[in-house]
């Protein structure tokens, strides 16, 4: 059972201090502060975009102004345990049947376990229209249809 730093006077608790340091160790806790503080809270700082992202999705709201646009809002199941994220839906409203969904992916280059699941998630849900992007300059894009 070890001792509790404030219980030595201020002297030894700064030498214990400058010990620590140099080994690199962290600092005990006293006894006025909680001895299981947990895990922190970490946030998500900015949008979450790539560049490539930041850019298509800037066009994406040019282009298209009656649809709502979401980034990476969405998770499909597509079997056990694997999941996919669209990059962004589009919602537009349609008045014959009732509203349209397209879930955009866009790559710099695609890998295979992309690749797959991109195809599984058109087949699996064929009610959303995918779309792989990718950029041809600096405001010019391919896009290319995944049918199921």
């Amino acid at each position: 059972m070890g001792a509790d730093i404030s219980s030595f006077n201020a002297r030894t608790q700064k030498l214990i201090l400058a010990e620590l340091a140099k080994k690199g160790g962290n600092a005990p806790f006293t006894r006025d502060q909680p001895k299981n503080l947990g895990k922190r809270i970490r946030q998500k700082q900015g949008d979450g975009m790539n560049n490539l992202e930041r850019r298509f999705f800037h066009w994406l709201k040019e282009t298209r102004p009656g649809c709502t646009h979401l980034s990476q809002s969405i998770t499909l199941k597509l079997c056990n345990g694997v999941r996919y994220t669209p990059d962004f839906i589009s919602i537009r409203a349609d008045e014959a049947i009732g509203f349209t969904l397209t879930a955009w992916e866009t790559k710099g280059f695609m890998r295979d376990d992309a690749a797959i699941k991109l195809k599984v998630a058109a087949k699996e849900y064929p009610w959303i229209a995918f779309c792989l992007v990718t950029a041809r300059g600096p405001d010019a894009w391919d896009m290319q249809t995944i049918v199921p």
